[in-house]
């Protein structure tokens, strides 16, 4: 079950709300960052003929994605219901798989009165958008278009990019003062994503990779990386690689060294005995997973039962999507800033909404937030 949503992330990596019935008058929305050097020209006028309202597009007829869309809009409306009488309705459109339902949905929620549309929710569906040129509206896209191409002005992005976690991993490492490090990553496509991703950042920062090998679980590999791990005084370590992989790898490690990884290799409080395998292992995750008590956190409902830790994740998505799209609602600017359950939300230049995470340590079977970044 971890690997199959593992792998929903990986591609990823209903009841629509009231609406009033008096149609508001055609409209043209101005292009944001019109001074940004990918800005577009304008999309040609587009007839409106509902109330001004917020649309959520999700693939919730889809056969493999329906369960992590309906996870994000219970999070969606979770929010929507907390902002109340103060923000516009939701609309909700169901997609399936085909990108073409993707378009035509999103031009419907043009149609009926859409001020900001946040979805699609997997990378195929974003793609399909970004294929058309200039959209009608701003619109938050949950997940990056492939390639992570140049995009329309008029299109923002919101997601759990593994890859972005691994860039603030290695902003994270860098603060020990080690100028070398040892990348062992998953031989997958998410794990060779989130070697290159930490590579580039950490040499950007002026650091060395010094060897990147590839995991392997057998006896004989095991033994080869732990004795490419040993006297590493100089170095870091990150482990591009989920909790079961990690688990295997991390008693292979030097005690001394400081080893890394993204939230891929969080396991849940839950999981005690896993926990206690990991020890000693820094990683970030969201504040939703590793702050429950924080108080940008507590106000929202839980799910109960909790669908699992990779689904919690989406609904934490689906609560910020709604709370960014408030945000660039009332202003759309680079720089505007989200406290969300996700992480801190920062809009780039770029129309990426960067997420800044909560960083913690396993140790002796417990998972402690760190308040400070290591030495």
């Amino acid at each position: 079950m971890q690997r199959f949503l593992a792998f929903l992330l990986l591609l990823l990596s209903a009841a629509p709300g009231l609406s009033m019935d008096q149609p508001e008058p055609a409209t043209v929305m101005p292009a944001p960052y019109p001074d940004h050097p990918e800005a577009m020209p304008l999309p040609p006028v587009i007839e409106v003929k509902g109330p001004p309202n917020i649309s959520l597009i999700l693939p919730l007829r889809s056969p493999a994605f329906a369960r992590a869309a309906e996870i994000t809009r219970l999070g969606f409306l979770a929010a929507a219901r907390m902002q109340g009488p103060k923000s516009l309705p939701v609309k909700v459109y169901e997609t399936g798989d085909d990108p073409g339902e993707v378009l035509e949905q999103y031009r419907k929620a043009v149609e009926g009165g859409a001020q900001i549309v946040v979805g699609p929710l997997t990378r195929t569906g974003v793609s399909a958008l970004t294929s058309q040129g200039e959209l009608w509206v701003p619109t938050l896209a949950l997940n990056a278009p492939e390639g992570g191409s140049a995009h329309p002005g008029n299109l923002f992005v919101l997601s759990l990019q593994a890859e972005a976690e691994a860039r603030q991993v290695a902003a994270l490492a860098s603060t020990w003062r080690r100028g070398r490090a040892i990348v062992i990553f998953a031989d997958t496509p998410l794990g060779r994503r989130m070697d290159q991703a930490f590579s580039e950042e950490w040499q950007s920062r002026g650091g060395f990779v010094e060897e990147r090998r590839p995991f392997r679980g057998e006896p004989e590999g095991l033994s080869e990386l732990q004795q490419a791990l040993a006297g590493r005084f100089d170095s870091v370590a990150f482990f591009a690689m989920d909790a079961a992989r990690a688990r295997l790898m991390k008693p292979f490690a030097d005690p001394a060294l400081p080893v890394f990884a993204t939230s891929q290799v969080n396991p849940g409080s839950s999981d005690r005995l896993a926990v206690f395998d990991l020890g000693g292992i820094h990683f970030v995750d969201m504040p939703w997973l590793l702050q429950p008590d924080h108080p940008a956190v507590m106000i929202y409902p839980r799910l109960d039962p909790s669908p699992g830790q990779e689904l919690e994740r989406l609904y934490a998505l689906g609560i910020d999507a709604f709370r960014a799209a408030e945000a660039m609602r009332r202003e759309l600017r680079p720089g505007i800033q989200v406290d969300g359950v996700s992480g801190k939300l920062i809009l780039g230049v770029d129309r990426y909404f960067s997420r800044v995470l909560t960083p913690a340590v396993f140790r002796e079977g417990e998972i402690v937030v760190e308040d400070v970044a290591p030495r």
